[in-house]
């Protein structure tokens, strides 16, 4: 090693510095490089993350990108489920009330609380999923937009990013079999 041996004790997690004061982020924020993380309607999007801290969760952030939702969708929701760190079965464990207006407009971020609150653990695999039903334009949101080829790798062994098509609401159980991999991963965070 340059300059000397390695100390454990004082080791630096270069992305400590990332966390936010209170609630979480569920990926580092200096990640987020574009705001053009796209979808379509009744694509059930998820990204999964390990919580950094236990804590009781309120409430959810989410920032639209470029593009807003068109007039009026039917359904507009975000959920965050629990996931089974040996099949990595997500079920949902929290999910906002359908609110048409969220991503209602460009590069704008949005607040929104939980229908029922929802305990996290640190350590603990979960998974946060956007979904909106339009026959109108479909929001972009603010993320990460990741190579085409990334798609292949993001849901070998513990799941990155992926999406099912053809959903009208929030399921209440997902298998890993059922998920498209995707290399696109929307930005959000959890709010105590």
């Amino acid at each position: 090693m340059i300059g000397g041996s390695f100390n454990a004790a004082t080791r630096y997690d270069y992305w400590s510095f990332n966390l936010l004061d209170s609630g979480e982020a569920i990926y580092p924020r200096m990640l987020v490089s574009s705001n053009a993380v796209t979808s379509a309607s009744q694509r059930l999007r998820l990204i999964y993350f390990r919580a950094r801290r236990s804590g009781t969760v309120t409430g959810i952030r989410s920032i639209s990108g470029g593009t807003a939702a068109g007039a009026t969708p039917s359904l507009c929701k975000i959920g965050v489920y629990t996931v089974d760190p040996d099949t990595y079965a997500a079920t949902l464990a929290a999910a906002t009330a359908n609110d048409t207006s969220l991503w209602s407009a460009a590069n704008t971020e949005y607040a929104v609380a939980l229908a029922s609150s929802l305990t996290t653990a640190a350590g603990s695999l979960y998974a946060w999923a956007t979904l909106c039903v339009t026959t109108a334009a479909t929001p972009t949101l603010t993320g990460q937009a990741g190579p085409a080829g990334m798609a292949a790798t993001s849901v070998r062994g513990t799941p990155v990013a992926g999406f099912v098509d053809g959903q009208t609401d929030l399921p209440s159980t997902i298998a890993l079999a059922s998920l498209t991999g995707s290399g696109n991963a929307p930005y959000g965070e959890l709010v105590p």
